[in-house]
């Protein structure tokens, strides 16, 4: 690749002052492309405590890029013929039952995430009984119609991998992926042995509101984890070698390990993905048309680890990226690819500080302005340049982007939920704080609403002991029953024919929330992603 030493600076500048912005503790990153791996950098710490920098054998979880390997062993076992992709999953694992009135789930479905069934609740380290009990949980809509993420699906995918060979999940992982490419030093589950070689996870220190400046992190709880849905423990030098296999088509040395058909199908675009553009899922991959080239990858999240997969299939580049933080690094995984395309001439060098701007520098915060009044207060926003303030009676405090119309205030009262606006004609006239709502002078819809006295028993906190979805609330807002989880706006809670309340605005969504153990005519209970969740004493 022609000179790419500026493009290696600027991508040195823009992961430097990424995991700056973010408090990210450390980071690890292979860049590869068709024939070898062409650079691997490391940079902060393995663990903070002790200042021990990540070195070469520093493992990381990648999470559900797993999803990946357990799609290519299912591939593999349809190439020998001992697996019809479109035959039901039950066919070949008698115990996997959801109930529906729709067409069998087949292993199709679940690997395109289209089968209709829960995102799960990740609530044990092993997904047999989480598999299991779907069959307490309903479809949403005919199988293959949406795309709806589901670890649960892939969880019940990796134990049909373990059915039709009478191998365990490891064991498959081993000898089919990890063995053949080399990947010597990389875990296919993750165990107290596992443990000793991975960098410490980090994650937010408050876990029931949206991460303050600076991002305070503590370290995260760690678990043994063995699953379909992503449970390899890796190394930045070791998923360079799965990057590779990617973008040779599923070949590793001119050694095909899947059929070209069966990887036309890993990398097809089975479904939309709705919520990004230009973006479809294969089987365990995103596909993309990224920058205007066709991109492969996923991402992954584990408890305090995050990684991203992303390779660019018609410049033949590749890039993993492996941290023990708070945020999934797709922006440094995208920026590499960039900027390598840059030093290839294929396309403009991008500024490593223009791509990541000031979060407290708002380009149109004029829109912002004004005096905003709800039923038990009031609050003002002020601006000062492009930066804004929230006023209050009790003091005032700067606004920080966090997206579209979205803002944290480090202020006594909008530390719990982000300060979301909302537009009518594409002016500002509301605002949302978790069950408060304001309005400006511009806005002039209803401000009274009906709302059934129900709703009030189950407005609250729940908490559970799960790592992975540790709290949510429920509250009524402009008449609106609403789930939020931390950080997040909040969905509608939309009443279904069973009497519980289905979460979204999609009516083919499998997601339900169901309330229970009523005593003095609160609720204590909330089973959300099929895992029950119990009131708590905190707002």
């Amino acid at each position: 690749m022609p000179n790419p030493d500026h493009a290696h600076a600027s991508i040195d500048r823009f992961a430097e002052r990424w995991m700056s912005l973010h408090n990210v503790p450390g980071l690890s990153m292979s860049i590869t492309d068709r024939d070898r791996t062409l650079r691997v950098t490391r940079r902060g710490f393995a663990n903070m405590e002790r200042r021990e920098p990540i070195d070469a054998g520093t493992l990381f979880e990648a999470g559900s890029i797993g999803k990946s390997f357990t799609a290519l062993c299912l591939l593999q076992l349809a190439d020998d013929g001992k697996l019809d992709l479109h035959r039901p999953a039950s066919d070949y694992l008698p115990w996997f039952q959801v109930r529906t009135s729709h067409d069998p789930i087949t292993v199709h479905h679940l690997l395109t995430h289209t089968a209709g069934v829960t995102r799960g609740g990740d609530y044990a380290p092993y997904g047999q009984y989480e598999v299991w009990a779907l069959r307490e949980t309903v479809t949403g809509g005919p199988p293959g119609n949406r795309f709806n993420y589901s670890n649960v699906g892939y969880k019940a995918l990796g134990h049909l991998l373990e059915a039709v060979t009478g191998v365990g999940y490891a064991d498959n992982i081993r000898s089919r992926l990890l063995d053949p490419l080399g990947m010597a030093d990389t875990h296919a589950v993750t165990t107290l042995e596992t443990r000793d070689l991975m960098a410490r996870g980090y994650w937010p220190r408050y876990d029931d509101r949206p991460a303050p400046p600076g991002n305070p992190v503590v370290p995260a709880p760690w678990h043994e984890y063995g699953s379909g849905d992503g449970s390899i423990a890796s190394n930045a030098t070791d998923m360079a070698a799965y990057v590779r296999l990617l973008l040779n088509g599923g070949s590793h040395d001119g050694d095909p390990l899947v059929s070209p058909a069966s990887f036309d199908m890993m990398t097809g675009r089975h479904i939309p993905l709705g919520y990004v553009p230009d973006a479809w899922y294969g089987y365990g991959l995103n596909v993309s048309d990224r920058h205007g080239f066709r991109h492969v990858g996923h991402g992954g999240l584990m408890l305090g680890h995050h990684a991203t997969m992303m390779a660019d299939l018609d410049n033949g580049i590749g890039v993993i990226v492996l941290t023990n933080g708070t945020l999934e690094p797709t922006e440094v995984a995208d920026f590499t690819l960039r900027a390598l395309r840059a030093a290839a001439g294929v396309a403009p060098m991008p500024d490593p500080i223009a791509e990541l701007p000031d979060p407290a520098h708002v380009p149109n915060a004029a829109d912002y302005v004004g005096e905003y009044s709800g039923e038990n207060s009031a609050f003002s926003i002020a601006v000062n340049g492009d930066e804004l303030t929230v006023e209050t009676g009790a003091g005032s405090a700067p606004l920080e982007r966090r997206g579209r119309d979205r803002f944290h205030a480090d202020h006594p009262g909008f530390r719990l939920h982000l300060l979301t606006f909302g537009r009518s004609d594409g002016q500002v006239v509301e605002a949302f704080h978790g069950s408060d709502w304001y309005v400006n002078d511009r806005y002039d819809g209803p401000t009274t609403f009906n709302t059934p006295q129900e709703w009030s028993a189950y407005v609250g906190h729940y908490r559970s002991h799960n790592p992975w979805y540790t709290n949510f609330r429920v509250f009524v807002r402009k008449g609106r029953l609403t789930l939020a989880m931390p950080g997040t706006p909040g969905s509608r809670l939309a009443p279904a024919e069973d009497g519980s309340y289905r979460v979204g605005s999609d009516p083919e969504s499998p997601e339900r929330v169901r309330f229970g153990a009523l005593v003095h005519g609160q609720a204590l209970r909330a089973n959300l992603y099929n895992f029950d969740y119990y009131r708590t004493f905190t707002p």
